[in-house]
């Protein structure tokens, strides 16, 4: 890649917050374009991930996503949901090698890790 995701969404936010509220659309197309002519097409959709990750944290809201090995129950999803406020974005992900439990990830940075890999990990380390 020419730049980096994150070079990318920081200008794109930065752009975002100076331009009038009716250029949104404009300032997307701009950026796409951007980014296909520098040859980073590949990255489009980390550069949509961190776009929507500095949106959310200016707001003051995160995006957490949660592993888990197989799909949460409704009763689970609903007590999960619970433990965070209604404006944060919550995706959920199945990832198999989890074996058991889940893992949470908040703005891609803190991680609270309780799947039966992670505990396995960390007696074997």
């Amino acid at each position: 890649m020419k730049y980096s995701p994150h070079d990318y969404s920081k200008a794109f936010v930065k752009a975002l917050s100076e331009a009038p509220r009716n250029q949104e659309q404009t300032l997307c197309r701009r950026l796409v374009a951007m980014v296909i002519k520098n040859g980073d097409r590949q990255g489009l959709n980390k550069i949509a991930e961190k776009v929507e990750m500095l949106l959310v944290r200016k707001k003051g809201r995160h995006v957490i996503t949660v592993e888990s090995a197989r799909p949460l129950s409704a009763k689970s999803r609903k007590e999960l949901l619970s433990r965070f406020r209604a404006s944060d974005i919550v995706r959920e992900e199945i990832s198999p090698e989890l074996v058991a439990g889940a893992r949470l990830t908040w703005d891609g940075e803190r991680e609270l890790d309780l799947s039966f890999t992670g505990v396995i990990k960390r007696i074997l380390a």
